[in-house]
């Protein structure tokens, strides 16, 4: 799969991309000689998010790992960090995800934003090399606005991603990798919920017991170090206040967000009305998911059709997790020489809109064009 060439609209885009990546370094240059001490601004920290992942480290080795999932609780201990108002941030993880965020609690505020910069994206790059991906395509991927945003936000979008990448890169029939990336996806569900229809159509029985197995562990071994107060907290406070805030608050985030839901809710419609016009068209197209997957046995095409109608399906994806996104645009424009010339521009100008949607949609958005949903539905149909 993998080919050293660079055709022409490759070069092309990786001239964009480095034109982008040297403008987005400056911003933050720029950014960070402003900032004082961790703050950016009045209510934004240095590295978005990352005060979350820290705080809930430190939680995890002071012993307050059942106060994590406490948003008062976590939110106090926040300040304890940054003492400024930097507004609602939650741990949105479920409980087995303590197991490995507590080393951050060990590491300095800065560095430990740059080392889980740094590990989103080599888990991205390797991935996607033992994916199969082209050198010029790793570099697009972990160059990517999404990826930037994630580094810049201190998000798991990459990470996720490169997961996913590995969850779908077996080899061999006994192969671990893709079990592995699996199970610590289910730490970030609605990136990879899609994976266990996938193997039950190519009747991957190995991989579905195998990681089933390997996620119960993990879910187990939280019960045993940390006791069901997470757990339970997670389920009766986290999760409801994140759903919340996403039908009826307001802000920033709804911006942030290219799904069906969101869009529904720039238009004025009422959170719960909204949900329910995503979920039925996520059914409809899980329906036609399906039916595409059982028809091909192009396994290629399956992981595009997978991960496209993923990043439609789920109602809360983010723009810094459109590396989901990128992933099978890339793929799809290795086809676009065997397509028919339209049908060939067509596809590389979604391509190239699919790299810049992280950045695209909150101009989009912010001016009642919430249109991100029907370029995401146009690429799954060309797949």
């Amino acid at each position: 799969m993998n080919d050293s060439r660079v055709p022409l609209f490759g070069k092309i885009m990786l001239f964009v991309a480095l034109g982008h990546f040297v403008l987005i370094a400056y911003l933050a240059f720029l950014a960070l000689s402003a900032a004082e001490g961790l703050l950016l601004s009045e209510a934004q920290p240095l590295g978005g998010d990352f005060i979350n992942l820290i705080s809930t480290g430190q939680m995890v080795l002071a012993g307050l790992a059942e106060r994590i999932y406490d948003p008062n609780a976590f939110m106090a201990f926040q300040r304890s960090i940054i003492d400024a108002d930097i507004f609602l941030r939650l741990w949105a993880y479920p409980p087995h995800s303590l197991l490995f965020a507590w080393p951050f609690g060990l590491i300095p505020f800065v560095p430990g934003l740059v080392i889980w910069g740094l590990l989103g994206v080599t888990v991205l790059g390797l991935a996607a090399k033992r994916y199969g991906f082209a050198w010029w395509e790793i570099a697009l991927l972990v160059t990517s606005p999404a990826a930037l945003q994630n580094a810049m936000l201190g998000q798991s979008g990459s990470l996720a991603a490169g997961l996913m990448l590995m969850a779908l890169s077996q080899r061999g029939s006994r192969d671990a990798m893709p079990v592995l990336g699996a199970a610590l996806l289910t730490i970030k569900p609605q990136a990879g919920f899609l994976l266990p229809l996938l193997w039950l159509i190519r009747r991957q029985w190995w991989l579905i017991l195998m990681t089933g197995g390997a996620v119960l562990a993990l879910c187990a071994i939280t019960l045993m170090v940390f006791g069901p107060t997470p757990w339970i907290d997670y389920l009766g406070k986290t999760v409801p206040l994140l759903g919340e805030l996403e039908k009826y608050g307001s802000g920033p985030f709804m911006l942030m967000i290219p799904t069906v839901f969101m869009s529904a809710r720039i238009f004025a419609i009422e959170g719960d009305l909204a949900l329910t016009l995503h979920l039925v068209f996520a059914a409809i197209l899980g329906v036609w998911l399906i039916v595409r997957l059982v028809r091909t046995d192009d396994r290629t095409k399956q992981v595009m059709l997978l991960l496209f109608a993923t990043c439609l399906m789920t109602p809360y994806i983010h723009h810094y997790d459109l590396t989901l996104l990128l992933i099978p645009a890339l793929l799809l424009l290795r086809r676009t020489d065997e397509m028919p010339a339209w049908k060939g521009h067509t596809v590389r100008a979604l391509v190239v809109f699919a790299w810049a949607l992280p950045e695209a949609v909150l101009f989009l958005n912010s001016f009642g064009l919430p249109i991100a949903p029907l370029a995401i539905l146009a690429l799954f149909v060309l797949a």
